[in-house]
C-alpha cells in the first residue's frame, strides 16, 4: 500500500547515502529542520507548514538527485496532510498535486495514486451552462442521437411499469445461454415502442469465458442470428463489461482478442448494432482500465458502470490510515458522479459517445442496516442533472433497477418509493429523449468566459463541487450586486435583463466563499424594425455583423409588395419589384441587379433558417430612407 516517508526514514537515508551520491546538503537546511522537528513534536500545524515550505524552497535550488527528491517529496506530503487535517482542502489539493511529481520520480506508485485522487476531490469546482436547442456534440457514431440523452432501466425492473415514455431497455444475457425466449420478448416490446435496446452480453465466468470466446464461433453466430431477427431495433451490444474489476481476471490481450472477435462479426453482419466497450468507473487497485481498450475501429460507444454509495464496501469502520480508499474509489464524501467519469471522458470523449450502460445510487446498506434515502436522492440528481450538463458526450443513462441478494448495497428503485418518485421526475427534463423520439429538444452549452444574451431573460445552471459539502450554496452577483442564491437540487437561475443597458456586464458566482468565477454577459438588445412607422415583426430580429445591419429579406420585401423566390440548390434568393430584379447568393459578396454584378459590404447569411441581407443595400435599391434610433435600438424605413 501507501509508501509513507517519515522524518526518521529521510534522515537515515541522508546520513546513510551521502557518500554514495557525493552530495552535501546545504548547511542552512539543518537549522530550519530543527525548527521543523520541534513543530512536529509540538503538533503545531501552522509551524509545520511554514518550516516545511522553507525547506522546500531551499532544496528547490539544489541539483535534483534522489536525496533532494526525498526531502522535497516528504515535505510536500507533510504539508498536504497537515492542510487536510486542518480541513483546508483546496490548499491540500495544491500540495498533493505538486507532490505527485516527486512520488512519480521516486516510484512511490501507491502514494502517487492516492495523491492524484485527493487532488481531484479536494479542489473545488464551479462550472456554468446554458440550455440550448442546438447540437453540442456529435460524432456520427452508429445509433447516436444528435441531441439529448436516452434513458431506461433493466428489462425486469419494476420501475418500467411506470415508464410510459422510456427510450431504451437494458437487457442482460449470459454468454453461452441458448434460451432466447426472454430475449425475443423484450425485443418485441422495443419494436412495438420503436425504442432502443442496450444488450449486455455478460461472461459469467469472467476471464475463463473470455479465453474461450475466439473458439466459440458457433455460439457467437447463434447470437448474431437471433439479433438479426430484429433489424429495426437500434441495439448497443455491451460485451463483457467491467473487466477492470473482475475477480477472475483476463489479460488485456485476451480481452481485446475476444472483443475484436465479437466486434468483427457484429460489424460485418448487423448494421443496426453498435459495439459498446464498457468499464466500471473505478478499477481494481493494480488495474489500468485503458490497457483493455480494443481500439477505435472496434468500438462504437464507450460504456461506464457508475454506482454511487455512501459507504465503500458497505463499511463505516475504516481506520484513518485506510480512509483513502473512499477517496480513490469514489465513495462517501468522494461519491461525485462528475468526477468519477472525468478520466473516461478526458480519454475518449473527443471521439466517442458515452453511455452510463449500468448505474445506480445506494439507498439502503444491508451490511449496516442503514437507510440512506436522502443521500441517494442527492446523488441521483448528480447523475441525471449534472452529467448531461458537464459532459455532453454522455448520450444515455441506464438504471440498474434490481436487488441482488448478496450485495451489501441496494440500488433498486423498486425497493424505495421515494427514490423512485425522484427518478420519474428527473427523466422528464427536456434534455432526455422520450419514447420513440430520435432526439431531445434541448442540450447544454458550457460557458467558459462570456455569453451573449439576446432575450429579456437569461437562464443558466451550474455544477458546484466542494469536498465534504454535497449541497453547497452558490451566490450570484450581477455587476457587483448580490441578486440570488442557487441551491440543490437543480442549481438553476433566470436573470431578468430587460431593464439592463446593452453592452457588457459582470456575472460572478461564489460557492460559500470557497471559490468564485466571473463571466462576462454581453446584453444585446433586439433591434426593432419599422416601415413607414409600422413595426415589422419577424421570428428572427435584425442583427449587426461587421458593423452592418442585416435584416430578414422576406419580411422587408413582402411588406414592400416585392416578389421573393428561393433557389435551394443554388442557395440564392431573388427579389423582384417594379422591373428591378435582384439576385443574392448566400455567403457570396456579390449581387446581380438586372444582370449587372456589383459588390456588397456584407454577404447575405442564413441565421435561424432566415436569409438576412444588409439593410443599406435594400434601401438603396428600393429608394428607402433609413434612420437609426440609438436610444430605442430601432431601424426606421420610410418610402
Amino acid at each position: 500500500m501507501k509508501k509513507l516517508i517519515t522524518l526518521s526514514f529521510v534522515m537515515l537515508f541522508l546520513f546513510g547515502c551521502i557518500d554514495v551520491f557525493a552530495y552535501d546538503i546545504p548547511h542552512e537546511f539543518w537549522s530550519i529542520d530543527d525548527q521543523y522537528q520541534a513543530a512536529v513534536s509540538a503538533n503545531d500545524s501552522y509551524a509545520v507548514i511554514e518550516t516545511a515550505k522553507e525547506e522546500i524552497e531551499l532544496m528547490k535550488n539544489e541539483p535534483e538527485n534522489e536525496t533532494v527528491l526525498q526531502i522535497i517529496g516528504s515535505r510536500m506530503e507533510m504539508i498536504a496532510d497537515t492542510y487536510e487535517a486542518l480541513g483546508n482542502y483546496p490548499a491540500a489539493a495544491d500540495y498533493y498535486e505538486q507532490y505527485v511529481y516527486y512520488a512519480d520520480a521516486l516510484h512511490w506508485d501507491d502514494a502517487a495514486k492516492i495523491a492524484r485522487a485527493k487532488t481531484l476531490h479536494y479542489r473545488p469546482r464551479l462550472e456554468m451552462f446554458q440550455q440550448t436547442t442546438h447540437e453540442e456534440v456529435f460524432f456520427n457514431a452508429k445509433n447516436e442521437p444528435h441531441m439529448g440523452v436516452f434513458f431506461g432501466a433493466t428489462a425486469d425492473g419494476e420501475i418500467r411499469q411506470q415508464l410510459s415514455d422510456e427510450s431504451a431497455i437494458l437487457l442482460f444475457h449470459e454468454f453461452g445461454d441458448t434460451d432466447f425466449t426472454w430475449f425475443h420478448h423484450i425485443f418485441q416490446q422495443a419494436e412495438q415502442k420503436k425504442i432502443r435496446i442496450v444488450f449486455a452480453l455478460n461472461v459469467p465466468n469472467e476471464g475463463s469465458d473470455i479465453r474461450m470466446v475466439p473458439s466459440s464461433g458457433e455460439y457467437v453466430d447463434l447470437v448474431i442470428s437471433e439479433l438479426a431477427k430484429h433489424p429495426t431495433v437500434p441495439v448497443y451490444l455491451r460485451f463483457a463489461a467491467e473487466m477492470n474489476i473482475w475477480d477472475n481476471r483476463a489479460t488485456p490481450s485476451e480481452y481485446i482478442n475476444a472483443f475484436r472477435f465479437i466486434g468483427n462479426k457484429v460489424h460485418a453482419k448487423l448494421p443496426n448494432v453498435a459495439m459498446v466497450w464498457s468499464v466500471n468507473q473505478m478499477s481494481s487497485w493494480d488495474v489500468n482500465m485503458h490497457d483493455f481498450y480494443p481500439g477505435d475501429e472496434y468500438v462504437d460507444w464507450i460504456g461506464v458502470g457508475s454506482y454511487l454509495s455512501k459507504y465503500f464496501l458497505g463499511r463505516d469502520d475504516w481506520k484513518p490510515e485506510e480512509a483513502f480508499n473512499e477517496t480513490v474509489f469514489f465513495a462517501g464524501d468522494s461519491a461525485d458522479a462528475v468526477l468519477a467519469l472525468e478520466d473516461i471522458v478526458n480519454t475518449y470523449g473527443d471521439r466517442k459517445p458515452i453511455m452510463l450502460s449500468e448505474s445506480g445510487v445506494a439507498h439502503y446498506i444491508h451490511s449496516l442496516n442503514r437507510d440512506e434515502t436522502k443521500w441517494a436522492i442527492n446523488h441521483l440528481h448528480q447523475q441525471y442533472e449534472f452529467l448531461p450538463k458537464v459532459y455532453p458526450q454522455i448520450k444515455a443513462i441506464m438504471y440498474f433497477d434490481k436487488r441482488i441478494p448478496e450485495e451489501v448495497n441496494d440500488y433498486a428503485l423498486s425497493d424505495n418509493p421515494e427514490l423512485a418518485k425522484e427518478y420519474l421526475e428527473e427523466i422528464h427534463h427536456s434534455y432526455f429523449i422520450h419514447g420513440s423520439q430520435s432526439n431531445a429538444p434541448t442540450a447544454f452549452h458550457k460557458i467558459t468566459d462570456s455569453v451573449s444574451v439576446t432575450e429579456n431573460t437569461f437562464t443558466f445552471g451550474v455544477y458546484p463541487h466542494v469536498y465534504k459539502n454535497a449541497s453547497p450554496k452558490v451566490d450570484v452577483y450581477f455587476d457587483g450586486y448580490y441578486i440570488t442564491s442557487l441551491v440543490e437540487p437543480h442549481y438553476l437561475a433566470t436573470l431578468d435583463v430587460s431593464n439592463e443597458t446593452a453592452g457588457k456586464h459582470q456575472l460572478k458566482l461564489v460557492i460559500d466563499g470557497v471559490i468564485e468565477r466571473e463571466y462576462q454577459l454581453d446584453v444585446i438588445k433586439p433591434i426593432r424594425l419599422y416601415l413607414n412607422e409600422n413595426e415589422l415583426h419577424s421570428d428572427v430580429a435584425p442583427v449587426i455583423v461587421d458593423g452592418r445591419t442585416l435584416v430578414p429579406v422576406r419580411i422587408i420585401s413582402e411588406n414592400l409588395k416585392a416578389k421573393v423566390d428561393w433557389n435551394a440548390e443554388a442557395r440564392e434568393v431573388t427579389v423582384s419589384k417594379d422591373g428591378t430584379n435582384i439576385v443574392l447568393g448566400i455567403d457570396y459578396p456579390f449581387v446581380t441587379v438586372n444582370g449587372e454584378t456589383e459588390a456588397i459590404d456584407v454577404a447575405p447569411q442564413i441565421i435561424d433558417n432566415r436569409t438576412m441581407v444588409p439593410i443599406r443595400f435594400l434601401s438603396e435599391k428600393f429608394n428607402l430612407e433609413v434612420l437609426w434610433d440609438d436610444v430605442t435600438r430601432s431601424i426606421h424605413l420610410n418610402q
